[in-house]
């Protein structure tokens, strides 16, 4: 559970409209499901995965879904090259209602080279009314940076000793409230 404040006057108060409940979603939240499509597109990527956040505008978002599984892009029994774009594209779809949010936002993690961090996408960023059909052809909307994209999934940790040299802060002994980075791909 959550608390949005949006407003409060001068006096310390704050009017009950000003206050916002949004609901945490649980870890039983539907993955997106995301298949090969028949339709022509440009997905760049060997192997792409799908998540998404509910938010709503101006206020609160939920916790990051969970990933799809990897989504293999072939062509005839065989894989594409490193760092080419397809002409695939992934049918996307989602049906999950809440009263708490009112917009999708729909991330693509796309492995483009081995041993290369994925590159992240934000390909959908619109109303969301409780169910979505959409086809990913491979256009986006923003680039997010790895570690951005990492951040969202609010993995708290809990350092035993904290030191700073030259302006920079190090964590020792570090404890993870949730799961470890690299479980979440």
């Amino acid at each position: 559970m959550s608390i949005n404040i949006m407003h409060t006057d001068y006096t310390g108060t704050t009017p009950p409209s000003s206050i916002e409940y949004i609901a945490d979603i649980d870890n039983n939240v539907p993955q997106i499901t995301a298949v090969l499509s028949q339709q022509a597109g440009s997905i760049k990527g060997v192997v792409v995965q799908y998540a998404y956040v509910l938010y709503k505008q101006y206020g609160a978002q939920s916790n990051m879904s969970p990933l799809t599984k990897p989504i293999s892009l072939y062509d005839d029994n065989r894989g594409f090259k490193q760092n080419e774009r397809t002409d695939k594209s992934i049918d996307l779809s989602l049906s999950y209602s809440s009263s708490s949010f009112n917009k999708i936002r729909i991330y693509r993690i796309a492995y483009v080279q081995n041993g290369q961090e994925p590159e992240i996408n934000i390909i959908f960023d619109q109303d969301y009314t409780g169910t979505l059909n959409y086809t990913d052809a491979g256009y986006n909307v923003a680039e997010l940076a790895y570690s951005e994209f990492v951040s969202q999934y609010g993995i708290d940790i809990k350092p035993l000793l904290i030191e700073s040299k030259e302006n920079t802060l190090f964590a020792a002994n570090v404890e993870y409230d949730q799961k470890e980075i690299d479980d979440l791909f």
